[in-house]
């Protein structure tokens, strides 16, 4: 089971297909139980069983729903973000062009000054 970034273990798809199987396989003990409902004891009555089978389909569909909108509105973060980090790099491009690479004015939109530049150094060739 994957952990989310809170720490708290998180299903993976594979376990939440294994849910629904567990659901369509409810659903075919549902059908067989009504055929020896007679003898069994009450707690495995099948108005217990059917109960506890709509309370675990609704808190899957519920779950789903809850992943759908997850996804969606990470999505909506991501474009927002990337909206940002381009809109960003615009502003140093806009600063640079009109004040210089040089200048205290790019140093504080985030570029960096070219006088803080690591200089080049020459490499001598090793002789052989």
């Amino acid at each position: 089971m994957a952990t989310s970034l809170t720490g708290l273990p998180q299903p993976t798809r594979g376990e939440l297909a294994v849910s629904k199987k567990n659901i369509l396989e409810g659903e075919t003990v549902l059908v067989g139980l009504q055929t020896c409902d007679a003898k069994l004891p009450d707690d495995l009555k099948t108005s217990v069983y059917e109960a506890k089978l709509k309370e675990a389909s609704e808190s899957l569909r519920r779950l789903e729903d809850a992943k759908r909108a997850y996804y969606e509105q990470t999505d909506i973060v991501e474009r927002n973000l990337a909206d940002l980090n381009t809109l960003s790099v615009r502003v140093r491009s806009a600063v640079k062009g009109i004040y210089g690479a040089d200048s205290a004015e790019y140093k504080s939109v985030g570029g960096k000054r070219l006088s803080e530049h690591k200089k080049p150094t020459k490499k001598t060739p090793v002789a052989p």
